[in-house]
């Protein structure tokens, strides 16, 4: 997560008032009923054999971003800009859980990157690989992996190429859409899920208005002069936009350090939200399609973000995440808005992914067509087949 050091003052008073104690685990059957009380409201579609639910998602605009006057967010978060979908697509009604990715590994032998030469996964974000990890074992305390539990330990490529196994599938099988592909959303389409028609966070105004409560006005005087930026007209705004008392915050909907118990949850645990759409935000940090890069000024359609890890708008060469895990404190860390990068081959105990059933639309001559699309030869992180065995992609 990346936070300017002008931010930080806010972000640690947040951090402080919303880490506070912790309640116990949610029941293990909680996800168990999930895709089945989404299916009530929602048009959905079913996977046969290996039971994933997707919710269709109706074509639309939002506003993605921040404006420049907005408290809380961080630089790569702005600017606000107009993004539009012309044609509708489909999002997993949960991330992809332990027994999913299982029926995946037992039906193409699939090892993950982490399982490759023992490699492990991260434990924390300043610390070597932890050998012998992996998504059978995150090495999360007191946590045994259940095949309700969204699966983590995979990097970026692990998830697409459990996509391109999808796509081949049920390609095969005549059931995939024409013109759609299986493969991870990209970042617009996971915000625009996230929001869920709304352009605010209202948990979060929820929780940045009581901080400020809690503070002196001498305090409070004493951060804007820091940050550089008045606080009142972004937060009457967003009262505005539709903040009301009682509106229902994080807890409703998220499992967070305040509500998860100290270890992830059952998929579908809580509450879906206008989309019928579970887990967005919070129980583990999402991979997206997207290369982690600057956002336009202009209006949108069907963006695809950069696609290059070389193109003139990339921040870094890092493949992004998005939603928080099961340990994000609230606030800035539980906003739709926030985004996180890592190398994509980076395999961590806070990463799951969810899949979207989305079309690709046309790109110049010549570019290399993007995941679940890509061919071996291109260079493109994701393509290839989809099981890997001894360390060798099959060809």
């Amino acid at each position: 997560m990346k936070t300017p050091d002008s931010r930080k003052e806010i972000k640690d008073v947040l951090r402080f008032a919303l880490g506070l104690g912790a309640v116990g685990l949610v029941s293990v059957c909680g996800g168990l009923f999930a895709a089945e009380q989404t299916a009530k409201k929602h048009e959905i579609m079913n996977v046969p054999g290996i039971n994933i639910s997707l919710v269709k998602i109706p074509k639309g605009s939002f506003t993605m971003g921040h404006t420049p006057d907005f408290v809380g967010s961080s630089g790569d978060e702005k600017p606000a800009h107009k993004v539009t979908f012309s044609r509708d697509f489909w999002m997993g009604a949960t991330a992809i859980t332990v027994g999913q990715w299982k029926y995946f590994v037992e039906t193409t032998g699939y090892i993950s990157d982490a399982e490759l030469g023992n490699r492990g996964i991260f434990t924390s974000k300043t610390k070597p690989r932890q050998k012998g990890l992996n998504w059978r074992n995150p090495g999360i305390a007191n946590y045994t992996p259940q095949d309700n539990h969204p699966v983590l330990g995979l990097s970026w490529e692990d998830a697409m190429q459990f996509c391109e196994w999808l796509t081949n599938r049920e390609k095969e099988a005549g059931r995939l859409p024409e013109g759609y592909v299986y493969r991870l959303p990209t970042e617009a389409q996971w915000e625009y899920v996230a929001k869920a028609g709304k352009d605010y966070d209202p948990g979060y105004w929820q929780e940045i208005i009581e901080t400020e409560e809690k503070m002196s006005k001498e305090e409070f005087s004493k951060m804007e002069t820091k940050m550089g930026v008045k606080m009142a007209p972004a937060r009457e705004r967003a009262a505005k936009m539709g903040y009301k008392e009682g509106e229902p915050g994080p807890e409703v909907y998220s499992v967070y350090r305040a509500n998860s118990g100290g270890v992830p949850n059952p998929v579908g645990s809580k509450q879906p939200n206008a989309f019928g759409v579970y887990d967005m935000m919070g129980n583990g940090w999402n991979w997206v399609y997207d290369w982690y890069g600057r956002y336009p000024a202009e209006d949108q359609v069907d963006p695809q973000g950069p696609l290059h890890p070389n193109a003139r708008e990339i921040i870094k060469p890092h493949r992004e995440m998005r939603g928080g895990s099961w340990t994000e404190f609230g606030a800035h860390g539980m906003m739709t808005t926030n985004r996180w990068s890592t190398w994509g081959m980076t395999a961590n105990q806070w990463v799951t992914f969810r899949i979207a059933l989305t079309t690709v639309p046309p790109l110049p001559p010549g570019a290399p067509l993007p995941g679940a699309m890509a061919d071996a030869t291109t260079g493109v992180p994701g393509g290839g087949a989809a099981a890997k065995k001894g360390g060798e992609k099959k060809k």
